[in-house]
């Protein structure tokens, strides 16, 4: 499939979920996810079936099983001619699927949460057996956002600017433990503050430093969002501003979980970065909208 724009119909269908804002405008596109397909599979998924809906002539239907992995994918048949496909490469697979629907006879619609106020919309042509829309959304939010507090952005950028540096964390001496361990208390200081409030100390301080100093923001993106701890089998760039599709730049790494639930520093920084320059504020955005916040224990956040 051809990434961009997608062949919309002359009669857009309703949206049949109702959401917050129209995920069915034009003009329609698969661009967020350009690998995405909708493959034919020769024996039908075995587990337990979820969401199963028919469509309205009774000609196809569709379901939620279970991968290998444990993540939800969705599976069309052809109750005519007893084929079946399946959803493969969208984003965010260990992410659970809602909404599985019918918008009409021909399209399917579903939604992926990143987190619990963003998503992603997607649209099945059951003709073509192709995505040919997908869509972000947020749920509704409030008009009014309260105001930033400069005095708390002060304090996050002071702690930013006072982080250690990464390169002299290396875990095979007590001096680099000992750095790790001080850089973790740094973190886990900045995200007692709102995202909002951190998201303009990281803008800020990517303002002042340039590149120059893109591995602490690089760490505090993968500190305080919800990445998997193995990483997702994709293809491609999945960060926005940088090259990286290394199994380590798609999970927690270089955190790692502890028996409380807490992160602790373990990956060595790496030597060198030989992709796009790193921009941390748009990486921040995208992890904030795809991920959602990690959850940590004996701690509030939002």
């Amino acid at each position: 499939m051809v990434a961009g724009c997608a062949s919309v119909p002359e009669d857009i269908p309703p949206d049949p979920i109702g959401h917050f804002v129209d995920v069915h405008s034009k003009p329609w596109s698969v661009e967020l996810a350009p690998d995405a397909t909708v493959a034919e599979v020769q024996d039908r998924p075995a587990g337990t079936r979820t969401q199963e809906v028919t469509n309205p002539a009774g000609a196809a239907r569709s379901y939620i099983v279970q991968s290998k992995e444990g993540w939800d994918v969705v599976v069309v048949e052809e109750l005519r001619s007893g084929k079946v496909f399946q959803v493969e490469g969208i984003p965010l697979p260990w992410r659970p699927i809602s909404d599985l629907c019918w918008a009409s006879n021909r399209y399917l619609c579903f939604d992926r949460w990143s987190q619990p106020h963003y998503g992603l919309h997607y649209v099945v042509d059951v003709e073509t057996m192709k995505l040919v829309h997908i869509a972000p959304f947020p749920d509704p939010m409030p008009a009014t956002q309260p105001a930033i507090s400069e005095a708390e952005v002060a304090v996050v950028l002071a702690e930013i600017r006072k982080c250690p540096d990464w390169r002299h964390a290396h875990s095979a001496s007590a001096e680099g433990r000992a750095t790790q361990a001080t850089i973790i208390q740094v973190l886990r200081r900045i995200r007692q503050h709102s995202l909002d409030v951190i998201r303009e100390a990281v803008r800020r301080h990517e303002a002042e430093t340039g590149t120059d100093d893109w591995k602490k923001l690089f760490m505090l993106n993968k500190y305080l969002f919800a990445w998997p701890k193995d990483a997702p089998k994709v293809k491609g760039p999945l960060v926005p501003g940088m090259d990286m599709s290394d199994e380590e730049y798609l999970s927690s790494w270089p955190f790692t979980e502890d028996g409380s639930g807490e992160l602790v520093l373990t990956g060595d920084s790496p030597r060198y970065y030989a992709g796009p320059g790193y921009t941390a504020t748009r990486h921040f955005d995208w992890c904030r909208k795809m991920l959602g916040l990690r959850r940590f224990p004996s701690a509030s956040h939002n």
